[in-house]
């Protein structure tokens, strides 16, 4: 594993030449060892142009570590990522919560482009994992201007605990929120008394 971390250590520093491996770096994303997976990580980060297509392929990968690790990649890769945003958004809808979670993060960190994708994220609310709920909502808050009109509308979603969130993100969206306190307030009659 330490060979593998130190060759892919090197082929960052040779630059154009080593970045002419990023598919190869790619590849170690599914890697055995986390070390390694963490370096090739790193380094395709680092390599962002010749290697956002690499990563991007990733996003199909069968193992969801593969997937998680890729939409995060993509994420932090700024412009060159964002052109990647469609494709992370289709992972909000993967079988594996943590790779749904990571691609939440990821529309967060591409800015515009991520921010595109919020009414997608808004549904997560809804979602079995409590951990996706609460990135979601932590995104939805982030997102204010493009994400108040998705949230809203979940004011009057049938869940009760959806209803209850979208309530807490606008309550904490500030002045952007502010404007749906009257569709805020009609909750105060609700049914379940924790909305």
């Amino acid at each position: 594993a330490g060979v593998r971390e130190s060759a892919v250590g090197a082929l960052v520093r040779m630059g154009a030449a080593g970045e002419a491996h990023a598919g190869e770096v790619a590849r170690l994303l599914g890697d055995s060892d986390l070390g390694v997976r963490e370096s090739a990580a790193d380094a395709l980060v680092r390599m962002k142009a010749v290697s956002v297509t690499h990563v991007a392929t990733l996003l199909g990968d069968s193992d969801a570590s593969v997937r998680r690790i890729a939409a995060e990649i993509l994420g932090s890769m700024g412009s060159v990522g964002e052109a990647r945003a469609g494709e992370v958004a289709r992972l909000l809808g993967d079988s594996d919560a943590g790779v749904r979670e990571s691609a939440v993060g990821a529309l967060v960190r591409m800015g515009a482009a991520g921010e595109a994708h919020a009414g997608e994220v808004a549904r997560l609310l809804g979602d079995s994992d409590l951990g996706v709920r609460e990135s979601a909502a932590d995104a939805l808050v982030r997102m204010k201007a493009v994400s108040v009109t998705h949230v809203a509308t979940l004011l009057g979603d049938s869940d009760a605990s959806v209803r209850r969130i979208a309530a807490e993100i606008l309550g904490s969206m500030g002045s952007v929120g502010e404007a749906r306190a009257g569709e805020v307030a009609r909750l105060l009659g609700d049914s379940d008394a924790g909305v």
